[in-house]
C-alpha cells in the first residue's frame, strides 16, 4: 500500500543503444497511470502513449523529454497507428465502435472521433453490431487503409449468438468503412425448418454468410505483411496466428493459413 500511494503514475523510458552496456537510459517522462500503447512518429520527434484507465493520450516531445499535450479521449484507449507523414494517429478502444483520431502531431494536436461501424457484412435488419476488444490496429503500406481487428457484438453467422471476430477497414481518403452495408435479402442463415436444420453447422456458400472464424477469437495484435498483402493476426482465444487477405473489403471472410501457437 505504501508503494501504491507513492506512485506517480505511468512512465515513458527513453533508451539508446550502447556498444558496451547494451541499452542505456537517456531520459524518462512521467505519464498518467496505466500507460499502455506506444507509437513514435517516423521522424522520431514525437511519442504518443495511450493510458487506458484514465482514458488519456499523451503526446511527448522526445528531444525535450516532456509531455506537450494530454488529450482526454473515450474509454479504454489501447492501440496506435501513425500515418507515414507523422501528422495523424489513430487510437483503438476496448469499448465501442468509434476510434479516436489525432491530427497535427507536428504542431498543436487536435482530437476528433473517427466513426467506424463494426461487422457491416454481418449486420441484420434488426441489429447493428457494436464492438469490443479493439486491442490493436494497423495501416496499409500506402497509408490509404486502416485495419481494425475486434469483436462485433450482435454480428450474424452460424453459431454467432456471441457475435463474431471481424476486421473492420477504414478508407482514410473518404473517412468511410470499406465494406458495404449488408442489405435486406443479402445472404442469410437459411437452413430450412426442423430440429436438424436448427442445429446443423452452416458453412459458406451461395446465399450464405461464412461461418464465424473461431481462430480470430480475441484478436490481440495485427501486422501488415507487405510481401503478400496479407494481415497476420494473433488470436488470443485460440492461441493462433491467422493470415487474412488484406485486399478484401472484409478480410475476416478471406482466411488463408492458420498457425497454432503454444
Amino acid at each position: 500500500p505504501a508503494v501504491v500511494r507513492k506512485s506517480r503514475g505511468g512512465l515513458l523510458l527513453i533508451l539508446k543503444p550502447d556498444a558496451e552496456r547494451g541499452l542505456v537510459e537517456v531520459g524518462r517522462v512521467t505519464l498518467p497511470s496505466d500507460a499502455w500503447g506506444l507509437g513514435v512518429t517516423p521522424d522520431g520527434l514525437r511519442a504518443i502513449v495511450t493510458s487506458a484507465w484514465p482514458a488519456v493520450v499523451s503526446v511527448v516531445d522526445i528531444n525535450e523529454k516532456k509531455v506537450i499535450a494530454s488529450l482526454p479521449v473515450a474509454r479504454e484507449p489501447r492501440g496506435l497507428a501513425i500515418s507515414g507523414d507523422g501528422k495523424t494517429a489513430y487510437v483503438s478502444h476496448l469499448v465501442g465502435t468509434d476510434l479516436t483520431r489525432i491530427d497535427q502531431l507536428d504542431g498543436v494536436p487536435k482530437v476528433s472521433v473517427q466513426p467506424l461501424p463494426a461487422g457491416r457484412s454481418r449486420a441484420t435488419e434488426k441489429v447493428t453490431p457494436t464492438a469490443s476488444l479493439g486491442w490493436s490496429l494497423v495501416l496499409s503500406p500506402d497509408g490509404d487503409s486502416l485495419f481494425v481487428p475486434r469483436h462485433a457484438i450482435g454480428a450474424a453467422g452460424a453459431n454467432a449468438w456471441w457475435g463474431a471476430p471481424v476486421v473492420d477497414v477504414l478508407d482514410r481518403k473518404s473517412g468511410q468503412p470499406l465494406a458495404p452495408l449488408r442489405r435486406p435479402g443479402s445472404p442469410v442463415n437459411s437452413l430450412g425448418k426442423g430440429e436438424l436444420a436448427e442445429s446443423a453447422e452452416w458453412w459458406g456458400g451461395p446465399g450464405k454468410i461464412p461461418t464465424v472464424n473461431d481462430e480470430l477469437v480475441q484478436p490481440r495484435a495485427v501486422v501488415y505483411r507487405k510481401k503478400a498483402d496479407t494481415l497476420l493476426i494473433a488470436g488470443e482465444g485460440r492461441s493462433a496466428v491467422v493470415e487474412l487477405n488484406a485486399l478484401a473489403p472484409d478480410p475476416a471472410l478471406f482466411r488463408g493459413r492458420t498457425l497454432s501457437l503454444p
